[in-house]
């Protein structure tokens, strides 16, 4: 039997989520002497964890060969966006995806491929459809990403058959899905660490009108970060392990200023950008029992591991820096994750702690705790890498949304480091569906004129 482009029989149609489920609900009615098939039940009926296996049962009086097309969608509810959306086509033994707009496939059971969306992956060699007698059974084999983290999800099924009678969506199920979390996050280096010194006081750098002047004085904050953008996480994602978690080899192609592995990687560890991301696909792992923190640079997965372009692990316990000249997973040899906004962090009414920020340009030359360089720029009104801001402290903050209020505060108190080339006062931050978008655009009200360059070392120029 021929195959279809998609499991609906349309070719190179793009439908949001609502739109599609809509456009399911109206299916034929069944017919004299054509029973409706019904979504009997999927088990387990409540999933756990982050990745986990299903079996979706679905019933029809007809036999299980009259049966066209189940669905298995994971959602907070049915229209919500960021669903996980999965289609097995009984005829020609096909499943596909849904991502985004559009439904990806055919592709094969059991085949050695998983298939990536923003909100999760289903593994395929796990999964595979079989009937007997009158019901079809599925197997999935699914992974939740970071945009459905922390949520209670609804498992609904979808039943059609080949004259179009349909069963409707139907609840069978739940998934509770653990979040990300910081509660169980170690202190992020000592309290005397520069990341957690307050420089409210600090000295203003001589040097200062001429970086601001570089970077942008009339260009806004930008939140670099938020829920989802171009169909993946926005932001920089992390995630936490136990100290027994399995390392696995890793290799770099900038050996020689990077840490060697292997690295506590877990198999569906975010990266940032997505599996598909092209930029520069971030990994950043806690391990909350030793308090050591991982990060990744370029970060690839290969046969039996990983591939990436630097990789650096940091002691959280002590103040020791890379040596001099070393790159770590940025560009300035500066850990990413201490300097990450957090929404569970915003949510506790303040961050002690610096933040990160990029800027278009940089001199050669770096400032202490960065140890490297990324330009070789003479050019002393650039600002060099781990070159220290701070908002000024008669900056008027009162009329901003509260979240953009406590990253506002924590700029005047801790200040940010410049740690990459990059965009102009672009803030990092860490990915969650619980941000306010618009909220957080609202930052770009504060420009680089409101910000002034603090003295905290000398530039160190190999």
């Amino acid at each position: 039997m021929r195959e279809r482009s998609s499991p609906h029989g349309w070719r190179g149609r793009a439908v949001g989520v609502a739109a599609l489920l809509l456009l399911l609900s109206h299916a034929a009615p069944a017919s004299a002497g054509n029973y409706r098939p019904y979504a009997w039940s999927i088990a387990p009926s409540a999933g756990s964890g982050t990745d986990a296996v299903f079996y979706t049962s679905c019933y029809d009086p007809d036999g299980w060969r009259d049966m066209r097309m189940v669905r298995l969608l994971f959602n907070t509810s049915l229209t919500s966006a960021g669903a996980v959306c999965l289609a097995y086509d009984q005829n020609t033994n096909r499943f596909y995806v849904f991502s985004g707009t559009r439904w990806r496939g055919p592709y094969r059971p059991r085949a050695n491929l998983d298939v990536n969306t923003a909100a999760g992956t289903l593994h395929l060699r796990d999964t595979v459809g079989y009937g007997y007698g009158t019901k079809l059974v599925v197997r999935w084999h699914v992974a939740l990403r970071t945009p459905l983290r922390g949520k209670d999800l609804n498992a609904y099924i979808h039943a059609r058959d080949d004259r179009g009678a349909a069963s409707g969506w139907k609840r069978r199920g739940s998934w509770s899905v653990p979040p990300l979390g910081d509660g169980s996050l170690p202190p992020m280096f000592p309290p005397d660490n520069p990341w957690n010194t307050d420089i409210s006081t600090a000295p203003v750098h001589p040097n200062s009108s001429n970086y601001v002047a570089s970077i942008g004085a009339d260009t806004g904050l930008h939140a670099d970060f938020g829920t989802v953008w171009d169909g993946a996480p926005n932001g920089i994602p992390y995630c936490t392990v136990p100290g027994d978690q399995a390392k696995v080899p890793i290799s770099f192609y900038y050996p020689d200023e990077s840490d060697p592995g292997p690295y506590p990687i877990p198999p569906d560890a975010p990266i940032e950008g997505g599996p598909s991301g092209t930029g520069d696909r971030h990994i950043l792992i806690v391990d909350t029992d030793n308090k050591l923190l991982y990060e990744v640079f370029d970060a690839h997965p290969v046969p039996g591991g990983w591939s990436a372009g630097s990789g650096a692990i940091f002691d959280l316990t002590s103040n020791a820096l890379r040596p001099d000249g070393w790159t770590s997973a940025d560009a300035a040899g500066l850990p990413i994750f201490p300097g990450l906004v957090r929404y569970d962090e915003v949510q506790t009414g303040a961050i002690n702690h610096a933040l990160r920020f990029t800027v278009p340009r940089t001199q050669r030359g770096y400032i202490h705790p960065a140890t490297h360089f990324a330009s070789y720029s003479d050019d002393a009104s650039l600002p060099p890498m781990g070159l220290r801001l701070r908002l000024k402290a008669d900056v008027d903050i009162s009329g901003y949304p509260q979240p953009v209020r406590v990253i506002l505060t924590a700029l005047k108190v801790y200040g940010m480091f410049v740690a990459d080339n990059g965009g102009a006062w672009y803030i990092s931050g860490a990915p969650d569906m619980r941000w306010d978008d618009d909220e957080l655009h609202e930052i770009g009200g504060v420009s680089g004129r409101d910000f002034e360059a603090v003295d905290t070392g000398p530039i160190h120029v190999p």
